[in-house]
């Protein structure tokens, strides 16, 4: 009998599927190796990387990695420049239009 397989999302369990069903949702983004699935063989939950030959090899970061939910700092510094400059550029132009507001 083949395996069978239940997922846990927002605390409630869906399932049973296949090895071949759960191949699917990793390709398409919505099972990640931290997932947790139910082994209806061994009556245990496991993170979704235990399962053999679920997530192909070589290519961790496309399927999700545990580190995907960490943020990413020189991003929030890229932001904070961003709003920055865009403030000053807003300055500027509410300084120039009121200055230059007979000119035009």
């Amino acid at each position: 009998m083949e395996k069978r397989w239940h997922l846990r999302k927002n605390g409630s369990s869906d399932g049973p599927y296949t090895l071949e069903q759960l191949s699917y949702f990793v390709k398409e983004g919505t099972l990640k190796r931290s997932s947790m699935v139910y082994d209806d063989n061994t009556s245990r939950w496991v993170r979704a990387e235990q399962v053999k030959d679920l997530f192909p090899q070589g290519e961790p970061d496309m399927y999700g990695s545990d580190e995907e939910g960490l943020p990413d700092m020189t991003s929030n510094r890229n932001t904070l420049h961003e709003l920055i400059v865009m403030g000053i550029a807003l300055v500027l132009i509410l300084l120039g239009s009121y200055f230059f507001r007979g000119f035009f």
